[in-house]
């Protein structure tokens, strides 16, 4: 995790309620689940084995924070410009996913 805070994010001109992670994010993983590992290393300093590993769902990934670099230029041939990935990317945390799924407007069309 890069960030955890309770207020809200600038992105792309949107105050929103998001995690910021270090991580890989590329095009098309945009909706992959992201998640909590709690694995043997619990508590700093101390393993412990045969603990159950806890998964939860963190959120969905939703974007990342791109930066352009362009390519060397070779006559005949158009430059391109790839968007690379600068290693901060933000997730959509699972309570924004659960306000969404059980607000009233979806709990009604699915009659309950």
């Amino acid at each position: 995790m890069a960030l955890v805070t309770e207020g809200k994010i600038n992105w792309g001109d949107v105050n929103a309620e998001v995690y910021l992670i270090e991580t890989a994010s590329y095009t098309g993983n945009s909706g992959a689940p992201v998640y909590f590992y709690s694995g043997a290393e619990k508590e700093p300093g101390q393993l412990k084995l045969n603990e159950p590993i806890l998964l939860k769902l963190a959120g969905v990934m939703s974007g990342t924070f791109l930066q352009s670099n362009p390519l060397a230029i070779v006559e005949t041939v158009k430059t391109l410009v790839p968007m690379s990935n600068i290693g901060i990317a933000y997730i959509v945390p699972a309570y924004k996913l659960h306000e969404i799924l059980f607000c009233d407007a979806l709990k009604k069309k699915r009659g309950f």
